[in-house]
C-alpha cells in the first residue's frame, strides 16, 4: 500500500501520507516514516531497510568502476520492492 500508491509522492506528500495511514492503522512502528520499513517474512514483523545494509561491504579491488553497486537504503529498499513485485509475476 505504502509503494503502490504512495511512491510517486513529492516529500511533503509522503509525509501526509505517513500520518494518514498510521491513523487509519496503528501497527506501524513509531520511529521513521511509513516509507522506511518493509515486512520481513521470517520475523513476521517491520524491519528499517536501514537494518538490512550491509555496512562492512567492500568492492573488490578487481570490479571495474562502472560495474559496483554501493549497498544503501535506497538499493536495499528497491530491491525489496523489486523482489515482491517479480513474486506476482
Amino acid at each position: 500500500m505504502v509503494w503502490s500508491l504512495g511512491g510517486a509522492l513529492d516529500e511533503p506528500s509522503r509525509g501526509k501520507l505517513d500520518v494518514f495511514l498510521r491513523d487509519v492503522e496503528a501497527q506501524f512502528p513509531p520511529l521513521q516514516t511509513v516509507y522506511e520499513y518493509g515486512v520481513s517474512p521470517d520475523k513476521k514483523d517491520w524491519v528499517l531497510f536501514e537494518d538490512k545494509v550491509n555496512n562492512a561491504w567492500r568492492p573488490s579491488p578487481a570490479t571495474p568502476f562502472y560495474k559496483i553497486l554501493v549497498p544503501t537504503i535506497d538499493t536495499v529498499r528497491y530491491q525489496f520492492l523489486v523482489g515482491a513485485l517479480m513474486k506476482c509475476h
